[in-house]
């Protein structure tokens, strides 16, 4: 089959909001793009990058699609027609349940709450691929800078000003507001750990969610964890536990967290705090989760 004349449709029933799985027939077609960022394209040029990863069987639109709902104003029962184009590019048109196609919005790329992603806010400049397919380099950079050393989030940087740098100004705003946000949610997941443990803290990003990993900051890791690879228990308030294994490299420590993103729903811009639970006989991690929704 060609795939560039390829369309299918979802019908949006149910729990939508932050994922959906690619319909049956479909996935063997696309199983080659599983671990990659989809471009969602509008009628408008409006362009989404929404991660595909893959959940037993099943190929899931999840890291990113909460925004592309929630900006194209998706709604229970509408039904969306996802076209082809080449390589990880789909056009996607919106239909309500009566038939009629919603417009594409045009407002600015922030409003409220509601803020659209373009590819380098998601991403940065260079594409992302499963881990498999990264050079060494790109799985090593600035890995440490994406935890926080400290229980506290530290201030976005900004490039220097021009005279003409309106966007720019904008961007700055907008990351000190970001920034703030980060910490009072680490502080208010602060206030729940237990006084005498350790914590850190992790914003959840892309990377996170594709690769199911995350890096613990090399000072937390020093100073409190094993000095060997083996298997921690992860614990959610109200939820279940779940046993992880724990990576001890030469230039770096990683937690593999596949089923514990998936059962706990964790989603893009997620804030988990990590709390080590020093009278535990194995180790063990409280996790605190602010929600980005």
């Amino acid at each position: 089959m060609d795939l560039c004349k390829m369309h299918f449709c979802k019908h949006m029933n149910g729990f939508f909001m932050h994922s959906i799985t690619l319909p049956e027939k479909v996935k063997i077609h696309f199983a080659s793009l599983a671990g990659k960022l989809l471009e969602l394209k509008r009628p408008n040029g409006k362009i989404w990058y929404v991660g595909l990863v893959k959940n037993g069987e099943k190929l899931v639109l999840q890291p990113g699609w909460h925004d592309f709902v929630s900006a194209n104003d998706v709604s229970q029962n509408d039904l969306l027609v996802f076209k082809y184009n080449s390589e990880t590019t789909f056009e996607v048109l919106i239909f309500d349940q009566s038939g009629f196609e919603k417009s594409c919005k045009t407002e600015e790329k922030s409003t409220g709450s509601l803020q659209i992603i373009t590819r380098d806010e998601l991403i940065g400049p260079k594409p992302v691929t499963v881990a498999s397919q990264l050079p060494a380099s790109d799985l090593q950079e600035n890995e440490e800078d994406e935890n926080s050393e400290s229980d506290q989030i530290s201030e976005t940087r900004t490039p220097p000003l021009t005279e003409n740098s309106g966007k720019r100004k904008e961007r700055t705003s907008d990351a000190r507001q970001l920034a703030s946000e980060r910490r009072q949610k680490a502080q208010k997941l602060q206030q729940q750990v237990q006084p005498g443990n350790p914590s850190f803290s992790v914003l959840i990003k892309p990377s996170h969610i594709l690769r199911s990993v995350i890096t613990i900051p090399s000072k937390f890791s020093s100073e409190h964890l094993p000095k060997k690879s083996g298997s921690f228990v992860l614990h959610l308030a109200g939820d279940k536990e779940w046993l992880v294994k724990y990576i001890d490299r030469s230039y770096r420590q990683e937690l593999q967290m596949k089923h514990f993103f998936l059962d706990s729903n964790v989603q893009l811009g997620d804030f988990c705090l990590f709390e080590l639970v020093k009278e535990a006989t194995q180790t063990t991690f409280n996790v605190h989760i602010s929600r980005n929704y």
